[in-house]
């Protein structure tokens, strides 16, 4: 290299016959050394790229791997719950009630015969679909598609819950203007609920839901029934606006909670054990808001909606010989932390 600086300095005029053949000599050998040291330096430089790039894929792999694996069981759980509870076409009463503090409601709509279907079919089961005729006015139509990869997840945020005949989602913060939730219990042939609304942290509106199944396909899920119409006018289990029936007889409680911690935009949900009851008429000196609603569906939530605050929804099916089962939905500092599922049943065998 040297050699070449000071052979490029010297005027050629200077420069030997001799010297001329080596300078042009060593300029050739530098011209390969210089290609080759370029071919080596994209060589090197692909192949790190290469590696930078596999290296990121991996970790993204990997990372989403991890997250997946967090909660994939449960995931799947839940989807499978989810299937089990709705699968099927339900056909009853909707109607809209606000509240009448501190332990009442009065009705602001009329009753609407509403339809929901929840269709899962057979050969794709991480997929599904939710159509409703008749959910928020006679006559509209809704379509939501479904996956096991969204479910709990399928609204920005809000989040699904899913226990053995209880299943809802819920906004999972208090802190802001709005809160929503939607709470079903499911026992035989009903499907009883309620949607609840918060608006400037005080009870809103209500909505009452009580179902009955109906057939939802006549091939085994391949295809499904598709129509705004009621398909079975005379159910086994009519819907009956009364109040609920209580039991003398013991009960067996058991309870399940799923607990939600976030990581990252997901939440890991596990199963506990804990063992609460929930006393339907004690509203703490106005603390808490108690109703009943049609198809026997209990509610105690708090009056005004803070950071910490337990929300307490239930359906008592013991007049048809079922439980008396309820789901809570705790909040810390505003962001909710569980959902314990209670069951009290008339079995009275551990």
């Amino acid at each position: 290299l040297k050699l070449s600086i000071l052979l490029q300095k010297q005027p050629a005029s200077q420069q030997s016959p001799m010297a001329n053949r080596a300078a042009r000599s060593h300029r050739k050998t530098w011209r390969a050394c210089r290609l080759r040291a370029a071919i080596g330096l994209c060589l090197c430089l692909c192949l790190c790229l290469g590696l930078a790039r596999h290296g990121r894929l991996r970790l993204s792999r990997l990372t989403v791997a991890a997250f997946s694996h967090v909660g994939s069981h449960e995931r799947s759980v839940q989807w499978g719950l989810m299937k089990q509870n709705f699968g099927t076409r339900w056909e009853g009463e909707t109607r809209w009630f606000a509240p009448a503090f501190p332990d009442s409601v009065k009705p602001v709509s009329e009753p609407m015969t509403s339809i929901y279907q929840l269709e899962f079919p057979n050969a794709s089961p991480s997929v599904g679909t939710w159509r409703g005729w008749s959910v928020m006015k006679p006559g509209d139509t809704r379509v939501v598609e479904l996956s096991e990869d969204s479910v709990l997840e399928r609204t920005p945020g809000s989040s699904t819950f899913q226990f053995p005949g209880v299943g809802g989602r819920c906004s999972l913060r208090t802190d802001g203007e709005t809160w929503g939730a939607e709470v079903n219990f499911f026992h035989g042939s009903r499907r009883s609920g309620l949607v609840l609304y918060y608006k400037n942290y005080s009870v809103a509106n209500i909505m009452s839901m009580a179902f009955r199944a109906a057939p939802i396909s006549h091939d085994d899920n391949a295809t499904f029934v598709d129509t705004p119409s009621v398909t079975v006018v005379d159910q086994s289990d009519p819907i009956d606006a009364k109040s609920r029936t209580p039991s003398a007889k013991p009960c067996r409680r058991v309870s399940h909670c799923l607990q939600c911690s976030s990581l990252d935009r997901n939440h890991k949900i596990s199963m506990l054990d804990r063992n609460e009851d929930i006393d339907w008429d004690d509203t703490e000196h106005g603390q808490y808001f108690i109703a009943e609603l049609p198809d026997n569906i209990l509610l105690r939530v708090p009056t005004m909606l803070t950071g910490d605050a337990t929300l307490s929804f239930g359906c008592d099916f013991r007049a048809i010989g079922g439980p008396l089962r309820s789901v809570s939905i705790e909040f810390s500092e505003s962001k909710c932390v569980q959902w314990c599922c209670h069951e009290q049943c008339l079995d009275q065998n551990p």
